[in-house]
């Protein structure tokens, strides 16, 4: 397991006041590393909104795919979407050769 903490602002803007005050925690977090059964786990945590996808958790196992995205950036608000494709032949064939079996939640 490796792990890297960056700050990449000096200062945020309060929501609230607007006022301006320094920034004085890492805002990216990042983390690689070997689970026990040999598959390979990588996060990315960010800081601020994205202009793209500001919560994306993508899991890609043997017998499938799960997709786990929030336009807001935390599970707990703005609702999630859940999407996934069940493998329906043996993990060695492409990846053309799924079918779909999206899922949605909020």
């Amino acid at each position: 397991m490796s792990g890297t903490l960056v700050s990449r602002r000096a200062t945020i803007r309060m929501m609230e006041s607007k006022e301006v005050v320094p920034l004085d925690v890492a805002d990216q977090i990042a983390f690689t590393g070997k689970l026990t059964s040999g598959g390979v786990v990588t996060s990315h945590f960010r800081g601020g909104l994205s202009r793209a996808t500001n919560f994306h958790v993508e899991i890609n196992g043997s017998r499938g795919d799960l997709l786990l995205t929030n336009p807001v950036g935390y599970i707990g608000l703005g609702g999630f979407k859940l999407m996934g494709r069940k493998q329906t032949r043996p993990s060695t064939q492409s990846p053309s050769r799924t079918t779909s079996a999206p899922t949605t939640t909020s």
